[in-house]
């Protein structure tokens, strides 16, 4: 979709947006279940369209295409077998899996058998050739949170700071482009990467709150 406004002017809308998800959930009780009513819905679904709508993506358009294949990256990064239960960051498995923040930087460590069999097994991500639906994707990434072991530290207030921060990373790539319109920007392929890369983030933790918190976005 094109659109005449700055990335940086979109960044900042997505950013108010999530603001305002945020003061949402400032007023939950941690330990009590929220009132339905205060669900942040219409902002999750702006959100959403925001990120699927205005943001630059250059090599690929699809948004849903982006998120397999981060999901895909993540589960190298994450694998099951050695953060189940665990909140820690990739690198503590990098020695491990070779993973750095993009993809791969080295070789895996030399493992036992058993190791290398539960780190080379690991399935791929079905290849999607058509967009999926959003209850999908949703499906997609609670199965890999279950599988890790992930719900006892995927609470609405901590996906909502998870989500910030990833935001974070998105509107640093943009911060010293200036404000012109997308025309007139010029990427670099790792920046396109990184940009898709992101972009995912973000949106598969607005997936995962729209969850948590039983927002239907149908």
């Amino acid at each position: 979709m094109e659109n005449s406004q700055s990335p940086r002017t979109i960044i900042f809308q997505i950013c108010s947006v999530i603001g305002q998800i945020m003061a949402i959930l400032s007023t939950f009780d941690p330990q009590t279940t929220p009132n339905p009513h205060l669900l942040p819905i219409k902002e999750l679904i702006s959100l959403l369209s925001l990120l699927a709508n205005n943001i630059p993506l250059a090599q690929d358009p699809s948004l849903t295409q982006l998120c397999l294949e981060k999901i895909e990256l993540n589960g190298q990064k994450y694998p099951a077998h050695l953060c189940k239960g665990k909140s820690d960051s990739y690198k503590a498995y990098s020695a491990t899996t070779g993973m750095g923040a993009e993809g791969p930087t080295s070789s895996p460590a030399q493992t036992s058998p058993t190791q290398t069999a539960a780190v080379t097994t690991i399935p791929p991500s079905p290849n999607y050739e058509h967009e999926i639906p959003i209850a999908s994707l949703q499906t997609i990434i609670n199965k890999f949170v279950l599988e890790r072991d992930w719900t006892k530290f995927h609470t609405p207030r901590n996906v909502a700071l998870a989500l910030v921060g990833e935001i974070g990373e998105l509107a640093e790539i943009f911060q010293w482009k200036g404000d012109a319109a997308d025309s007139s920007l010029s990427f670099e392929d790792d920046e396109l990467t990184h940009i898709g890369q992101e972009l995912a983030d973000v949106t598969i933790y607005a997936l995962r709150l729209a969850t948590l918190t039983n927002c239907n976005l149908d």
